[in-house]
């Protein structure tokens, strides 16, 4: 639907469909297999809505409202397919301000702002509190972006055989690309800068999924937290999709013979697509089928989804806290660990009352002063209480939470509160709805 919309007033209905089509039956169904890629899944759709809504805006300002929207629902959806967004969109709007007046452009760059400042309340914490977590763990997933590039040694392009390698996706859009390509050439060619600007897109992306784009890279730390290149595939997808709207709609002004035998051709390229598609579907496992494929993680992923509150969960190293010793090896959790651990004296008691995701309350009965350890994670939004007095939170050696207690009975009370920061995030994030709405309406009633 996002892509039938943005095509729908460029190049009529039944070119917007066919796009539409190829876009939907784009295999992506790795994302989810590959990195778990829910969040991913979910944020490829928006991309061609965010067009949309550009070329709105540019044309009705009231429309700045609803793009600032949809960048905080981008936001709120996959950080790093927001990176990668923001990064294209930024190019296509300087491209646009060759073609269009400078004052029509510069609002929907405020509108993004709007929008960022719409999502605040958790994009503040996630860029400013990065201290807490292991983020940098993060750029050396399954490798790091180097091993995450086609041509790399984990996504050769060969054999292409093995219809479940990323690489292979890529050269099967690849090919799709190169024949909607070449069609829409023959068909377009008194408008072919058109082509030419949606094809050096998808030339683009394949050479930054590619190793030949190792130094760019290198070179930002930033560009490496999308963790791996192949997340480019999504707009690869779509670059292939607006092609095959363009060809459709050039076909009408060809002899009906070669647009016949051109239009077979689209949609013999599509039927493979979509084939391809589902026999990757099915070779792949899910949750409830599982198929031919094995995935490391996928009995795990049955348990968060069917026990999400049991004591037998892996964690990940880059959700892990910091230790106070940079060069510490942040341990792995043990399995199974109580709840509520002594480390001094052995000889304490304890009643747990409460154990809720932001909340807990114990009870502690100790002759001496006693250290207790709780099996979360440290992180500075928690706050704790003994016998109504504030209690301070220290980091262990694991990165849990130690707690300090006094010789007799505490009623220990923790629970999870607003960090500066993210107070701070639920004020701009209120000032900016506010301003969205305010916006909206008094751009409903002015003459457009």
């Amino acid at each position: 639907m996002g892509f039938y919309l943005y095509g729908l007033r460029k190049w009529g209905r039944v070119a917007a469909f066919t796009g539409a089509i190829f876009y939907v039956s784009a295999p992506q169904l790795t994302n989810l297999v590959y990195f778990g890629g829910i969040a991913a899944l979910f944020a490829q759709p928006l991309m061609p809505l965010g067009l949309h809504l550009t070329d709105r805006a540019i044309e009705r300002s009231r429309w700045i409202a609803a793009l600032a929207v949809f960048w905080a629902v981008v936001a709120l959806t996959h950080v790093p397919s927001l990176l990668l967004c923001t990064i294209a969109w930024v190019i296509y709007l300087l491209i646009l301000m060759l073609k269009q007046s400078w004052k029509r452009i510069l609002p929907l760059f405020a509108a993004a702002g709007v929008g960022f400042g719409l999502a605040s309340f958790f994009l503040l914490p996630a860029v400013f509190e990065q201290s807490f977590a292991n983020i940098k763990a993060l750029k050396a997933v399954n490798g790091g972006f180097q091993a995450n590039m086609i041509g790399s040694g984990q996504l050769q392009l060969l054999p292409l055989s093995q219809i479940s390698k990323m690489a292979y996706i890529y050269v099967h859009q690849g090919a799709a690309i190169a024949v909607f390509s070449t069609i829409a050439l023959i068909c377009c060619w008194k408008q072919r800068s058109r082509v030419w600007g949606a094809l050096g897109f998808a030339i683009a992306l394949a050479f930054m999924m590619s190793v030949l784009s190792t130094p760019i890279w290198q070179a930002s730390s930033t560009l490496q937290m999308v963790q791996f290149p192949v997340r480019l595939l999504g707009m690869f997808a779509l670059a292939g999709a607006i092609l095959a709207a363009i060809a459709v709609q050039g076909l009408r002004s060809l002899k009906w013979r070669v647009s016949l035998i051109l239009s077979i051709l689209i949609v013999a390229v599509i039927v493979a697509n979509f084939k391809y598609s589902l026999d990757l579907s099915r070779r792949l496992p899910t949750l409830n089928r599982p198929g031919q494929g094995k995935v490391v993680n996928l009995e795990a992923i049955k348990e968060i989804v069917d026990n999400p509150y049991q004591d037998n969960l892996i964690d990940l190293p880059e959700y892990r806290p910091l230790l106070k010793n940079p060069d510490s090896t942040i341990p792995t959790p043990i399995l199974g660990q109580p709840l509520i651990l002594f480390v001094t004296p052995p000889a304490a008691s304890i009643e747990l009352k409460e154990w809720k995701s932001l909340y807990r309350s114990f009870k502690v009965t100790t002759p001496t002063p006693a250290i207790v350890r709780l099996r979360t994670y440290y992180y500075p939004a928690w706050q704790a209480r003994a016998n109504q007095k504030n209690l301070p939170i220290e980091m262990a050696n694991d990165g849990t939470i130690e707690l300090k207690l006094p010789a007799g009975t505490s009623d220990v009370k923790l629970w999870y509160g607003w960090t500066p920061v993210f107070t701070i995030g639920v004020v701009l994030s209120s000032l900016s709805a506010i301003a969205i709405v305010s916006f909206w309406i008094v751009s409903s009633k002015a003459p457009q």
